[in-house]
């Protein structure tokens, strides 16, 4: 008798070999879902510290990192290191004075001169002549429009003082009429802040006026430079001054006579004043006709028909073409010499050297140096 299959049976069938191959299923998805969970987990305290306050990549106004500009309009896209050229870059507020945007890299350095005015505190007013040129520019900026005086701050910068022969200089060395020059930064119209103040030494040249127990006055020539703006006299004080004069073993301030062209080495001291480091008394070469013999000088007509006279002794030499042994007998009136000596004052030389009739080019009283 047949009978039909039981459940039994079909356990040992096809049927459970597909139940089998079905059960896979589900395992495989499990295991994917474990693993993304697992990632899930992984992220949490990444998730979680940006959410507690982890600081971000600082970016500049336009939302990129520091140093990029904004990514040129394109959407997404990184730009280029930033020149400062583009809207992004450090030069935004280029065109303000130093203490509005753009300070650090745009403030107006200028180096000028002029005579000091009025002194504060910590400041002082100079005088410039109008215009003075910008550090980086080819052309004259006028300080106000047309102001020609400015207040130099010398707080600001930490301000260094320089004067040569000075061995600290500092702001009191500073007085009304020196001439100084200024290295600074505008701070505005009209008012600079001083890096280094320098207060130059005083060369001058000019002629012998009075002369004082310690001093004396000193005449300019007009296209000298002077220290007063207009006036043409300096007052040379020589308590430190060491003299020189050629062939002099010891000069001294005995030897500047009214009349002497000399020259002047030293330092400030306010308007028209110098403090004499150094006075030089050079040689005079006179070149002209012999006018009147007397028994130890002779008078010489130069240039312009002035008249010099000459002093001689037994040191001058003399020279003169076929003599080989010229003296002060050679001379005789409307010979033409060179003479060459020391200033005695006015038109007057202290003869060192006398060529008689010598071939040389005619000169003028020039009082000039050797």
């Amino acid at each position: 008798m047949s009978t039909s299959p039981g459940p039994a049976a079909l356990n040992n069938g096809a049927a459970p070999k597909q139940a089998r191959a079905g059960a896979a299923v589900p395992i495989t998805r499990l295991a994917v879902r474990m693993l993304l969970c697992l990632g899930l987990v992984a992220a949490l305290p990444v998730a979680s510290a940006a959410g507690a306050g982890a600081t971000p990549l600082p970016s500049d106004h336009h939302g990129a990192p520091p140093g990029w500009g904004n990514g040129g309009g394109q959407h997404g896209r990184a730009g280029a290191p930033d020149d400062g050229s583009g809207p992004g870059g450090r030069d935004h507020g280029r065109s303000g004075w130093p203490g509005q945007a753009g300070r650090g890299a745009h403030q107006r350095h200028v180096t000028l001169s002029g005579t000091v005015g009025t002194l504060q505190a910590s400041s002082f007013t100079l005088s410039v002549t109008g215009r003075f040129r910008l550090e980086g520019m080819g052309h004259g900026w006028a300080l106000t429009g047309t102001a020609t005086t400015l207040t130099v701050d010398v707080s600001t910068l930490g301000t260094r003082f320089v004067e040569p022969t000075v061995k600290s200089a500092n702001f009191s060395d500073v007085l009304p009429g020196d001439q100084v020059r200024v290295e600074g930064v505008l701070a505005s119209p009209g008012t600079l802040d001083a890096d280094v103040v320098n207060i130059p030494l005083v060369r001058a040249t000019g002629w012998v006026g009075t002369v004082g127990a310690n001093s004396f006055v000193l005449s300019l020539p007009g296209r000298d430079w002077d220290l007063t703006g207009t006036a043409a006299t300096l007052t040379v004080n020589t308590s430190n001054a060491v003299f020189h004069e050629p062939t002099v073993p010891s000069p001294s301030l005995s030897n500047v006579m009214t009349g002497d062209r000399v020259s002047v080495t030293g330092t400030q001291d306010g308007a028209g004043t110098v403090n004499a480091k150094s006075v030089f008394i050079p040689l005079v070469v006179d070149v002209g006709t012999v006018g009147l013999i007397g028994t130890s000088s002779f008078t010489m007509t130069v240039e312009r028909n002035a008249s010099v006279t000459v002093n001689v002794s037994g040191s001058t030499h003399y020279s003169e073409p076929g003599q080989a042994q010229a003296t002060f007998n050679d001379l005789a009136q409307n010979d033409h010499v060179r003479v060459m000596g020391l200033q005695a004052g006015t038109a007057t030389v202290n003869a060192l050297d006398v060529a008689i009739n010598t071939s040389f080019d005619r000169g003028h009283h020039g009082r000039q140096g050797h």
